[in-house]
């Protein structure tokens, strides 16, 4: 049995590891100029994935048009430099089973703008609809081809093919051996394709019922092994299908489910969830949880703008569980640290109540909040990400220590250095005290001398007119 996590999970994890990712500058700077390059040389048109061979000496990939779904390879001058090569389009007829690799002019602008006019020309072989190439583990190469709702494969010989085939034709197929369901209808609209480690070949579906089909590896036009592996609930495309490198997980998205769903389905952490909005999801058989799902019902939590600190708050409902709740903050939404770690005990209660003080914020950021679960037994669990804008008028309250002696200390970058502070004692009678015996320390922070206060409790009012602390002196 195969089980989904909820998007929270996955997206925190895969999402703000991309994003990082891309903000190194994933687009290569391949001639050394200083700059990020377009690979002109494969030519320009519309297309969709791409698939390299893994000593990056040959790239595959097809056309995505009706009437001109050609399949092209591009071999590099120098092997992982893919700005400067020899571009080749397939040519075959259509009894299929050879074809001939056609050299595409690409060296000029106005070249690499016509590359579908020049395959044209060249009598490509069109198979409608080319969206996604893979590489199979037997070494041949496999493409969908939407239009028709088949997938292809074949063995490159560098100028010609062999073997070109379809591998999945446009029928039905009996997706449960002796099952009790009737045969299904693959349909069109074929897209992504992902092999596992065991051979098997997974397809997307972008049209048709937009079904996840699992190929297996035996599987032959004489002898189909042809499975369903899910359906996709009402209006989705299933797309961007990938495993990791281990193939312990399956990751893939989920667009434009149709906002009329209403219909919740239990995921593998025991939360209701209706698919009504794009989803990115992460498939794993049961054993790779663990051997407990974490039982809680909810993860969430709540942000509460006090006058001096970010109030995190949240309750655990569940039985069973134990493990360490941990509160991560980030200031980007990508790069987060930890901030609190608590104990959760929930075998004898069903429900507890956790908050916590953020004190350490300053007046007018933005602060990225998520929760981190990492039960004892079972799978880790984040939370979905939270912000809050912190106001300007507040965090002035970032005053300490709270039982002072001879200094105080006020963390407030948006206070103006020719600023006054005044403060109040017990009696309401108020004095200057900034910029008296004041000293700036870092940009975030302000020293103040109380030397000259007598014992007792005291109250700061700021030049914008917001108060702050009580503070205790001795």
């Amino acid at each position: 049995m195969l089980y989904l996590f909820w998007y929270s999970t996955f997206k925190v994890l895969f999402i703000n590891a991309l994003y990082n990712y891309l903000r190194q500058g994933t687009v290569i700077d391949h001639n050394s100029d200083g700059k990020q390059d377009k690979l002109w040389a494969l030519g320009r048109h519309a297309h969709e994935n791409v698939v390299i061979k893994s000593d990056q000496s040959v790239l595959y990939w097809g056309a995505d048009h009706s009437t001109a779904g050609y399949v092209y390879k591009f071999v590099p001058t120098t092997p992982g430099d893919f700005s400067e090569g020899s571009l080749f389009v397939l040519k075959t007829t259509a009894s299929f089973g050879t074809g001939d690799w056609l050299l595409v002019s690409n060296t000029s602008q106005g070249e690499c703008n016509t590359v579908l006019q020049s395959s044209t020309a060249l009598t490509a072989y069109n198979f409608n609809g080319v969206e996604d190439v893979d590489l199979g583990l037997d070494g041949k190469v496999y493409f969908a081809a939407k239009g028709p709702g088949r997938v292809y494969r074949f063995t490159d010989n560098g100028t010609t093919v062999s073997g070109l085939e379809i591998f999945v034709e446009n029928t039905s197929y009996d997706v449960d051996g002796a099952g009790p369901f009737p045969p299904e209808a693959w349909g069109l609209g074929n897209d992504n394709l992902a092999f596992d480690n065991e051979g098997n070949l997974w397809v997307l579906q972008d049209g048709g019922r937009n079904h996840i089909w699992v190929v297996g590896a035996g599987h032959t036009a004489a002898a189909p092994d042809v499975r369903l592996f899910a359906t996709t609930p009402l209006g989705s495309e299933p797309t961007g299908i990938t495993f990791s490198p281990d193939y312990r997980f399956l990751f893939m998205s989920f667009q434009h489910p149709s906002t009329s769903n209403t219909t919740a389905q239990v995921d593998a952490a025991n939360s209701s969830i209706v698919f009504n909005t794009h989803t990115t999801v992460v498939i794993a058989r049961k054993e790779e949880l663990g051997t407990t799902i974490f039982p809680l019902a909810n993860l969430d939590f709540n942000l509460t703008e006090k006058s001096d600190h970010v109030l995190v708050s949240c309750e655990l409902k569940g039985n069973q569980v134990t493990g360490n709740l941990i509160i991560e903050r980030s200031v980007d939404g990508i790069n987060f640290e930890k901030i609190n770690e608590s104990s959760v005990d929930l075998f004898s209660v069903s429900e507890s109540y956790y908050k916590f003080e953020d004190n350490n914020i300053s007046n007018g950021k933005i602060y990225y909040y998520r929760l981190e679960f990492k039960p004892n037994i079972g799978a880790v669990r984040f939370s979905r990400l939270k912000s809050i804008s912190v106001s300007n008028a507040k965090m002035h309250n970032n005053i300490f220590p709270t039982i002072a002696n001879n200094y105080i200390h006020i963390t407030n970058p948006m206070l103006r250095q020719d600023g006054m502070i005044e403060i109040y004692n017990y009696f309401g009678k108020s004095s200057i005290l900034y910029p008296h015996g004041a000293s700036w320390g870092s940009t975030q922070t302000l020293k103040i001398d109380i030397c000259h206060l007598g014992t007792g409790v005291y109250l700061f009012k700021f030049n914008d007119g917001t108060f702050g602390k009580f503070i205790k002196i001795n």
